[in-house]
């Protein structure tokens, strides 16, 4: 079953490379794939659902690699900001050490 499927939405995305949505009937995307119309129309509602299906695949693979590219960029601006926070912190805790020292030597001048 769900090999027929696979041959159905590939038949469609076969037959986008070549035309238009709009100018794909069900007749024909059948025929090209060697099934009956009304066994393809046991897998999807209608031509449209075929296309949406496909559409909604295109669009998840797309997300899907947005997300990928959008988190190693912010992974990486994440790492440097880190960097730059540890950086920050030890010049504050090394300035905070000598303060002591500061505060002790004004004291002995006094």
């Amino acid at each position: 079953m769900a090999a027929r499927r696979t041959a159905i939405l590939t038949g469609a995305r076969e037959m986008l490379a070549e035309k238009n949505v709009a100018d794909i009937s069900l007749r024909e995307l059948s025929g090209r794939i060697g099934l009956a119309k009304s066994n393809v129309l046991r897998y999807f509602d209608s031509r449209e659902a075929i296309f949406l299906e496909i559409l909604d695949e295109e669009f998840g693979a797309w997300l899907a690699d947005l997300e990928a590219r959008l988190g190693f960029l912010l992974g990486a601006f994440s790492k440097r900001i880190e960097a730059e926070i540890e950086q920050n912190l030890d010049a504050l805790l090394a300035a905070s050490a000598k303060a002591p020292a500061r505060k002790a030597a004004k004291k002995g001048k006094a």
